[in-house]
């Protein structure tokens, strides 16, 4: 099953949607037959001049494959943006790496909730940071998701420019994140000294135009806890129908709309927060022994190497 095949996994044609920041890799383009609304962060001739210099710097990326934005999202809440254009309710949301870089999570949340009908899918793709540049960065919580609630965050906060600037990585092995790297293969994306400059200068700057950073940092087990723990906190009423494994760097999640929450027998959510807490451990443990093990092979070649001249 191809990516998009993946994305699309519960979704047809016949549905009426939302695909959230396609830019020129839409999943569900209206120029293939989909009926669907648009959401970006730019215009649709800002998002060809933007992506046509990425391509001229080598990037793939396909500026044919760019489409008509009918919302243009840049802050505020996405749903009140939709449904002040005429926009209620639809059959599925798309959003492809979108949430990891929402200053507030749970309003995002909040936000494909509303908008989707009670029978309608979130279908998500969702970077694994333990696969990509946030490998260095701290798992995300239920705390970081309600602390930026509550400060009711529509931009990024010190903490998370910091990550950025300062804990960004990148691998030497293959110069892809195709999968879980050696940690002797990562290094600091920035220098130190660039970091510092990249960070007092967005903080010396009150009246900065918005940076865009990832936010939040997620694997597979980690993203179910966050979503049981806000439902059974009751802020949102959503649940995962289907999570799938990380296949290169990036999970899929597909969300339903439930009934709000009434309580489970405390047993049984124990049981689950547990469950998914030992998945998380293991996750990150797997994560450990892949470095280890990385590690034993090249040393057993070098060795065999050695033992090869030495003959």
């Amino acid at each position: 099953m191809g990516r998009r095949s993946r994305m699309l996994k519960h979704i047809h044609k016949d549905m009426t949607g939302i695909e959230i920041g396609p830019a020129c890799f839409p999943m569900c383009a209206k120029s293939d037959g989909w009926n669907v609304y648009i959401v970006d962060y730019k215009v649709k001739s800002e998002l060809v001049e933007r992506y046509g210099a990425l391509k001229e710097a080598g990037e793939p990326v396909n500026l044919e494959r760019i489409e008509e934005v009918d919302f243009v999202w840049q802050h505020g809440k996405l749903s009140a943006l939709l449904k002040g254009g005429g926009v209620d309710q639809v059959d599925f949301i798309v959003a492809s790496h979108v949430i990891e870089h929402m200053p507030c999570l749970i309003s995002f949340l909040q936000s494909v909730e509303e908008l989707v009908k009670e029978d309608g899918i979130i279908s998500l793709a969702i970077p694994d940071k333990r696969r990509e540049y946030d490998l260095l960065k701290p798992i995300s919580t239920s705390a970081d998701a309600i602390e930026a609630h509550l400060d009711k965050r529509t931009r990024h906060s010190a903490r998370t420019a910091f990550l950025a600037y300062f804990y960004e990585c990148t691998t030497h092995s293959s110069g892809k994140w195709s999968g879980v790297p050696h940690i002797r293969d990562v290094s600091f994306a920035n220098a130190f000294d660039k970091a510092k400059d990249l960070f007092n200068k967005l903080m010396e700057s009150e009246n900065s135009a918005y940076s865009d950073f990832h936010a939040w940092f997620f694997t597979p087990a980690s993203f179910q806890l966050i979503l049981l723990e806000l439902k059974a906190l009751g802020y949102i009423n959503l649940e995962i129908l289907e999570i799938s494994a990380t296949r290169g760097c990036e999970f899929f999640a597909y969300l339903k709309k439930r009934s709000p929450w009434i309580g489970m027998p405390e047993e049984t959510f124990v049981n689950k927060r547990t469950e998914l807490i030992q998945r998380m451990y293991s996750e990150n443990i797997a994560l450990q022994w892949r470095g280890w093990a990385g590690m034993m092979v090249r040393t057993v070649r070098k060795l065999f190497r050695s033992s090869k001249r030495d003959n």
